[in-house]
């Protein structure tokens, strides 16, 4: 009796328990919590949350990208897969999507740097001075998902490449 009245009152007052194990079963919450994980880009050679501009990077092949990195704090997990997606903010039009998989290792984890290509983009589609929104799940091989992080920035032309850079990122 004690242990079902316990059990109400634990259920009324809305404690929610997420276990750091998903036990076999994919859910769609997080198995951790939320600000466990960090999208940023690099200055220096080290991590740096994602400012609210960034400049797009030449590619090897001619297009344009953006570097990014991210962190994770405390945890350590094997073969974890990171999925982006970028989405223009003003009317959700995807930009660039993409996936990585790699080893987390705590306490203060940081990635090396992705690149997320952005450029060219599909026909109309201009992304050179408009804000985007990055989005990031990360999940266990099994699909289970461990996190979700979200950043915003504005993307823009190096001043150094502008004329090309425009011609291929303004779709």
């Amino acid at each position: 009796m004690r242990f079902a009245w316990l059990t109400l009152v634990l259920a009324a007052c809305g404690t929610k328990m997420v276990p750091d194990d998903d036990a076999g079963v994919i859910t769609d919450r997080p198995l951790w919590a939320d600000g466990t994980m960090t999208i940023g880009s690099e200055l220096d050679g080290g991590y740096v949350p994602m400012p609210a501009e960034v400049e797009l990077h030449p590619g090897a092949q001619g297009g344009f990208h953006v570097p990014v990195r991210y962190e994770i704090a405390g945890k350590t997990e094997p073969d974890v897969i990171f999925e982006h997606q970028v989405r223009r903010a003003r009317d959700g039009v995807l930009v660039s999507r993409g996936s990585r998989t790699s080893d987390v290792t705590g306490p203060i984890w940081d990635s090396d740097l992705v690149v997320v290509f952005m450029c060219p983009t599909p026909l109309g589609v201009n992304v050179e001075g408009e804000e985007v929104n990055f989005v990031v799940n990360v999940k266990r091989s099994s699909g289970a998902l461990l996190t979700t992080s979200t950043a915003k920035t504005v993307l823009k032309c190096p001043a150094d490449n502008q004329s090309f850079c425009q011609s291929i990122c303004k779709g």
